[in-house]
């Protein structure tokens, strides 16, 4: 058995494989089966991610490279002194953009505003959140009830954040407004950068870690231009 190799993002499965047994021996009838356990990646990107540093205002359909929307429309207007075509206008519960970038960003900045609908506020509540992978994001802010007031706002990304999205997660009445994106790329160290290319995060970031089991710390196949994905023959341990 094998998984479909196709272009499109999929989430992580984990699935489990039956067997049974069809024979007309008895004495093959009586055997017990066994279950198997296993874990489907996916081995493509759930957008394709772009440089940093990001920066948009405009136009917002359709969208550039990069960003993904769901149910996204338009406003003719520009917010926060945005020059670039109209804003992107989030009219529903679940509505999203996800951007997706390939380095370590620094901060995200952006401008709302609240489209009321017979009230002072925009009834219910934005997120803006971050991700290292595309499938488990995390709330860096709650904007509820947003008024009618354009606000420009920053955020600090972690290093391992590759995805920022914002969501309409509830929507009472009324659309929210986003413009001025703008997502600056964090200035890393040459040990940092040199992590980052191989995508080493968390224990496999120790000085002392030996990833590829070739008895070479990673700290000094870093110094001596060693691979820390692949056995390295030519540095002596």
């Amino acid at each position: 058995l094998s998984a479909v190799d196709d272009t499109s993002f999929e989430s992580t499965l984990n699935l489990t494989i039956t067997h049974g047994i069809t024979t007309t021996d008895p004495r093959y009838a009586i055997l017990g089966t066994s279950e198997i356990s296993v874990t489907v990646t996916d081995n493509d990107p759930l957008i394709q991610p772009i440089p940093l540093p990001v920066t948009h205002g405009g136009p917002w359909s359709p969208l550039p490279t990069g960003f993904l929307g769901t149910g996204i429309g338009t406003y003719t207007a520009s917010l926060a002194g945005d020059t670039a075509t109209g804003s992107a206008r989030f009219d529903d519960t679940n509505e999203q953009i996800i951007i997706a970038f390939n380095s370590s960003p620094a901060q995200l900045s952006y401008a709302l505003r609240g489209n009321p609908s017979g009230s002072s506020a925009t009834e219910g509540t934005f997120l803006i959140q971050q991700s290292a992978d595309g499938e488990t994001f995390a709330t860096i802010r709650t904007v509820s009830n947003k008024n009618n007031t354009v606000e420009t706002y920053s955020d600090s990304l972690e290093p391992t954040t590759r995805y920022v999205a914002f969501l309409y997660q509830t929507k009472t009445s009324g659309n929210i407004q986003l413009d001025a994106l703008t997502i600056t790329a964090a200035t890393l160290s040459p040990w940092q950068t040199w992590l980052n290319q191989y995508q080493l995060t968390g224990n496999a970031t120790a000085s002392l870690a030996d990833n590829d089991h070739d008895s070479i710390p990673l700290l000094l196949e870093f110094i001596l231009g060693g691979l820390p994905d692949q056995p390295d023959s030519n540095i002596a341990p």
